[in-house]
């Protein structure tokens, strides 16, 4: 086929493929030669129609409806997989906070476990945080415990849970050792060989009444001829002469 020839075939195909089958007026519209013609034929209607493009047409038709087809079923498919996404990472979502509140439990016990035990303390209202190694309150109990007992005179033990829980309840309200070792010697000073002696002891002096202890101020301490009248003796000649030896032989 010439040009002209192969360019009303190839439009007399976009018609038929547009349009479908084809008038006598359509197609002699466009042309009328033999050659072109002969590429068409009549279908029981008498519309002209060329095969190859029939068999394109169909082909393309049920391409198109398979591809609707997996389109749909795809679709499904991507709907059931989003509800399957969300559910799973709900689940792992869900799972996650519970691990994670596990772990905070868990880090919680073991700095509680490690750092402070909670303690009521007998004969206190409040409750103590006591250190689980109680390296420093030991330390601390046996110098003040000594120095009482040094002062005082008394048998006191460091290792008792009530004289320890006494020290340990200053130590957290901020008190240091010096404090302690101030509280015992006003403390001996006001009260050894009185009737109030026997107060000389953990409990009273490391109770509430600590800070009053603590602040109070030392008593000047009166010598005993304060206030007494002194009598004045005249030295004799015999003891001024006696006086003037033993001047002289210095």
């Amino acid at each position: 086929m010439n040009n002209e020839q192969v360019g009303a075939y190839i439009r007399l195909l976009c018609y038929q493929h547009q349009f479908g089958h084809l008038s006598k007026q359509q197609v002699f519209s466009v042309t009328q030669d033999e050659t072109v013609l002969s590429k068409f034929k009549l279908d029981e209607n008498g519309l002209y129609f060329n095969k190859r493009m029939d068999l394109e047409i169909e082909k393309k038709q049920k391409y198109s409806e398979s591809r609707a087809k997996n389109r749909s079923k795809s679709t499904e498919v991507e709907n059931n997989i989003s509800k399957t996404y969300e559910k799973d990472m709900n689940n792992i979502c869900n799972s996650y906070e519970k691990h994670m509140e596990n772990e905070n439990i868990y880090i919680n016990n073991i700095n509680n476990n490690n750092n402070l035990e909670e303690k009521r303390v007998i004969g206190e209202k409040e409750t103590l945080k006591v250190a689980s190694d109680g390296s420093l309150l030991s330390e601390t109990t046996k110098k003040v415990i000594g120095k009482l007992n040094e002062l005082a005179g008394t048998t006191f033990r460091y290792s008792s849970k009530t004289t320890r829980s006494k020290i340990q309840a200053r130590l957290n309200e901020g008190y240091t050792l010096d404090d302690f070792i101030v509280v015992i010697e006003n403390k001996v000073r006001d009260w050894k060989n009185t009737n109030m002696a026997k107060y000389l002891r953990p409990e009273t002096l490391f109770g509430n009444k600590f800070e009053s202890y603590l602040n109070q101020k030392s008593k000047e301490i009166t010598p005993d001829w304060f206030g007494k009248k002194i009598e004045r003796n005249e030295a004799t000649d015999e003891e001024m002469k006696e006086l003037e030896k033993k001047l002289n032989k210095i």
